[in-house]
């Protein structure tokens, strides 16, 4: 499978999966998240990777937003104002490389995306999770790093932390 693939990561550019149409933006300075305001606006990730299982990951406060995978409509995400991350599953696909589009629904209220995980639901994920543009005094803070409620929800067996320093 493809592992989580987060629709951003701090940086101007982002995984060349996604196509993400003009009224999306960063949520937050280094949150995984892409927001979006208005209706019609839409997210499509194409995966490289074969899989069963389509997770789509979001903020639960977000609004109504249809999906499409491989032209198929499925069911709706539709948040509750739980103001956690929540993971909206598609089951029973055929074991090939999928096209998700996610397209928001309502005028003026926020939608999340957070990321896409295309998988068969057995043996090995990979996620890059990494975060680029920061700084060691926002994370001495102890609030910077906006990943770290995804990587308790995937539950890893195994983690790898790469910390590397960019003097350029």
């Amino acid at each position: 499978g493809t592992g989580l693939v987060i629709t951003q990561n701090g940086t101007t550019g982002r995984d060349a999966r996604y196509t993400i149409s003009a009224g999306w933006s960063t949520f937050a300075v280094n949150s995984p998240a892409m927001v979006a305001t208005a209706s019609g606006e839409t997210i499509t990730f194409v995966s490289d990777a074969p899989g069963t299982i389509v997770d789509i990951w979001t903020y639960d406060t977000t609004k109504t937003m249809t999906v499409t995978i491989d032209g198929v409509a499925k069911t709706s995400i539709t948040g509750t104002p739980t103001s956690t991350l929540k993971k909206f599953s598609y089951t029973g696909l055929a074991n090939t490389t999928h096209t998700v589009a996610i397209t928001t629904t309502v005028a003026g209220q926020q939608h999340f995306v957070v990321g896409v995980d295309v998988h068969s639901g057995d043996g090995l994920s990979v996620s890059n999770l990494g975060v680029a543009g920061s700084n060691v005094s926002q994370w001495a803070a102890g609030t910077y790093y906006l990943l770290a409620e995804p990587i308790r929800k995937l539950a890893p067996a195994l983690t790898f932390i790469q910390c590397q320093v960019n003097d350029a």
